[in-house]
């Protein structure tokens, strides 16, 4: 009788500890939801490969995800990390002129988005556009997840492309003044006309395997312009992959994505293969990610006989040999350049060797003086974005009054982004009626631009122009002008 007693038992714990195991195969999926916690720190690790006819670059680097705010429909993130951009040649014509190695690259000031607990974008700014059909950074790490458990689920939605080359990302990121600068790869500037392509998204995630911990998932990625060249669309895009889901800690572990893109005019086609993989850090990986860069070696000082040759080289008619005088002397410690060697840097600005214009643009911005004011306000003209923001920082620097029309002009279009506002704001008065003049600009970009360097500079004379501003038909426009005024007269 006790035997059977006891048979009878183990049936029912048998029982018992597969109806969860019943329930789950039923489901399909635990419910997935996003879980944060303010102020703890996520850290992705992100590797991105884009390959097309004009060669191969690579994106790596860590990107930092911060709670600043956790509410009952809203979870607000703010993002920022370092990445390192590599190429495969030094030098490529392409559609918008010469490209260069970009070096390291930083996620704009600002850089937030606002989901909520299934990953829906409920607000962005300041985002990484990467290549279609990924879209950006963060919103690549943030993938939508089911309403309900569940083993399957589609999207379907319209999307904003720049129409070519479409491997620049999406038009919104592009259009973030807080992203002019690293982001465009070519030194584009994308305020004037700027063509761009409606297509439909198409997403599909399958639910492949489930454990305690994760939930692994497949997700397949379909995009298509609305637009056709012919019987073929203007722009597509695919791609698919894998995910890793922590349905604990409320976070994707890990994503590798792979995709093509593909954009059809009457003369040309351009594609692209695109790859994109990123892992959650843990343990010793997370720590080493906090951990402080090293210490730079600290520049190396020039004896005398070596000034004396480095400024002979630079005279000289061999290309190479001026080459090295350059970047030795840029990458060297001077206590204080010569006026003299000042002067050959700067007749080096516009030499047709990139390495020694770009070397001659890093030595002016560390030593140049007052005398080098208008060649560093002309270089705010140049096409590379670099020796832009390069000049913008050595006109900080010297603080000379004759930089603030040149640092306006750029403001007006568009090329130099947030540090040459900021630069603006550096001259303090002197500058207002300089950001005044940036009304006249047709692009509302432009004027809300104004409306910041007049909130912290402005007198009582920007309060005129400011009051026609606010009546602006776009909203942002508006509060802008308002906020300026509201903070000129709590200044008075």
């Amino acid at each position: 009788m006790k035997m059977t007693n006891a048979f009878g038992v183990f049936p029912c714990l048998a029982l018992c500890l597969l109806l969860p195991l019943f329930a789950r195969a039923r489901e399909g999926a635990p419910l997935l939801r996003y879980k944060f916690s303010t102020g703890q720190t996520n850290v992705y690790h992100v590797e991105i490969e884009v390959r097309s006819e004009v060669g191969l670059e690579t994106t790596t680097g860590n990107v930092f995800i911060v709670p600043t705010q956790v509410a009952s429909n809203v979870i607000r993130l703010s993002c920022r990390g370092n990445l390192e951009v590599k190429r495969e040649a030094q030098r490529i014509l392409g559609y918008y002129g010469n490209m260069y190695p970009r070096g390291t690259v930083s996620l704009p000031d600002g850089c937030e988005i606002q989901i909520d607990d299934r990953g829906r974008v409920l607000r962005d700014s300041g985002d990484y556009p990467l290549s279609a059909p990924l879209g950006e950074l963060i919103r690549s790490l943030i993938e939508p997840l089911p309403a309900s458990a569940a083993s399957h689920w589609e999207t379907s939605d319209e999307v904003v492309i720049m129409d070519s080359p479409m491997s620049l990302g999406p038009a919104p990121a592009f259009f973030s003044p807080e992203t002019y600068g690293p982001p465009f790869f070519l030194n584009f500037n994308p305020r004037p006309k700027i063509a761009v392509l409606t297509m439909m998204r198409h997403a599909k995630w399958q639910v492949t395997a489930v454990t305690p911990e994760t939930v692994a998932i497949h997700k397949q990625l379909a995009l298509e312009s609305l637009l056709h060249t012919g019987a073929e669309p203007r722009g597509s895009a695919d791609g698919e992959g894998d995910l890793v889901f922590d349905h604990a800690a409320g976070l994707f572990k890990k994503i590798e994505m792979q995709g093509n893109d593909s954009a059809l005019t009457e003369t040309t086609v351009r594609k692209a293969r695109v790859s994109f993989k990123c892992r959650l850090l843990e343990g010793d990986e997370l720590a080493a990610a906090f951990a402080p860069p090293p210490a730079s070696p600290p520049l190396r000082k020039l004896t005398n006989d070596e000034l004396q040759q480095i400024t002979a080289d630079l005279k000289s008619g061999n290309p190479e040999a001026r080459r090295n005088a350059a970047t030795r002397l840029s990458n060297a410690e001077l206590d204080s350049p010569s006026p003299e060697l000042l002067n050959l840097m700067a007749s080096l600005l516009s030499d047709n060797d990139y390495s020694i214009s770009q070397a001659a643009v890093n030595f002016l911005g560390k030593y140049g003086a007052k005398e080098q004011v208008p060649l560093l306000a002309k270089l705010l003209q140049n096409s590379d974005w670099g020796k832009r923001q390069t000049a913008i920082k050595a006109l900080v620097r010297l603080k000379d009054e004759r930089a603030i029309e040149p640092l306006a002009d750029a403001v007006a279009r568009g090329q130099s982004g947030p540090d040459a506002v900021s630069a603006l704001v550096g001259f303090g008065s002197a500058a207002e009626k300089s950001a005044l003049q940036l009304f006249n600009e047709k692009n509302f970009e432009t004027r809300r631009q104004a409306c910041g360097i007049l909130q912290q500079i402005g007198t009582e004379t920007s309060i005129e122009t400011l009051q026609k501003t606010v009546g602006d038909p776009d909203q942002s426009l508006s509060q802008a002008a308002a906020d300026a005024i509201r903070v000129i007269k709590s200044r008075q």
